[in-house]
């Protein structure tokens, strides 16, 4: 778990779009994996 310290409101709203920037961008990369499973999956029960 990081730590994170805040300095002032404005910081904190930028670290918190950080993080979500973060998750997003994580969040795309898993739901790729899964396309790709599943198109791989359709092509070899086929």
């Amino acid at each position: 778990m990081e730590r994170v310290y805040i300095a002032s409101p404005t910081e904190a709203s930028k670290q918190v779009e950080e993080v979500q920037e973060r998750y997003r961008e994580e969040l795309n990369r898993y739901q790729q994996q899964i396309e790709k499973t599943k198109v791989m999956t359709a092509v070899t029960t086929k």
